[in-house]
């Protein structure tokens, strides 16, 4: 409703491609992406609370698994789930998993870049869909 407010669009008018060109919001499956990987990358960084930086573990801190080139690719590890839908939403596996499916260069931008990266990860998932 607040979108055809502001862009003057018709009662039956479509708000998606207004909603994408002019104002530059993403579609409601890559703004949860969007979300997910935000806060993925504030619990790399440590600025989450302990409880969601454990769910959020990066494949070069396990000890087996430091020579793989996901480790290098700075990939987090995504815990095994039956098919249980709920299992796959929760954050410990929506988290890494959003995280993964990032490009490379978004995952090894420097700590401390966080307008960068938000601005990256924006870009990309506008290219993406």
């Amino acid at each position: 409703m607040a979108v055809r407010h502001v862009g003057c669009v018709l009662r039956f008018g479509r708000v998606s491609g207004y909603m994408r060109d002019v104002l530059h919001w993403l579609p409601y499956p890559q703004r949860n992406v969007y979300c997910v990987s935000a806060l993925v990358r504030h619990c790399i960084e440590g600025l989450a609370p302990p409880y969601l930086r454990k769910l959020c573990c990066p494949i070069v801190a396990i000890q087996c698994r430091t020579s793989l080139c996901s480790s290098v690719q700075a990939q987090l590890l995504v815990p095994y789930t039956r098919t249980v839908i709920q299992q796959c939403r929760a954050l410990s596996v929506a988290g890494p998993t959003a995280w993964n499916g990032l490009p490379v260069a978004l995952r090894l931008m420097l700590v401390g870049h966080s307008a960068l990266f938000l601005s990256g990860l924006k870009t990309s998932l506008f290219e993406r869909g």
